[in-house]
């Protein structure tokens, strides 16, 4: 079973969760535990949420559901489905 390549959209994301976190992009992978395995606090989370919002032009207001996010792949999920629903086909430039 051969390891599939990350989407852009995910190669992105876990850029984006390695710089707020200030540690190596290899240490971040879509099964990941952002606080378990990656030391985030809510501050990183808040950071990591703001520079998504900017990049993709979407909202995130559902505090519950954020706090339930627990893994990059499970961000990445999140972010595919209010994209969808928010009617946002792609990144910002």
């Amino acid at each position: 079973m051969s390891l599939q390549q990350p989407t852009a959209e995910m190669k992105w994301l876990m850029e984006t969760i390695a710089d707020a976190l200030a540690i190596d992009e290899a240490e971040v992978t879509p099964g990941a535990y952002l606080v378990e395995d990656l030391q985030a606090d809510s501050l990183d989370v808040a950071d990591i949420c703001g520079t998504v919002e900017d990049q993709y032009g979407i909202e995130i207001s559902d505090e519950e559901e954020l706090s339930e996010l627990r893994t990059v792949q499970m961000w990445y999920d999140f972010i595919e489905r209010l994209r969808a629903e928010q009617g946002v086909a792609g990144a910002q430039s």
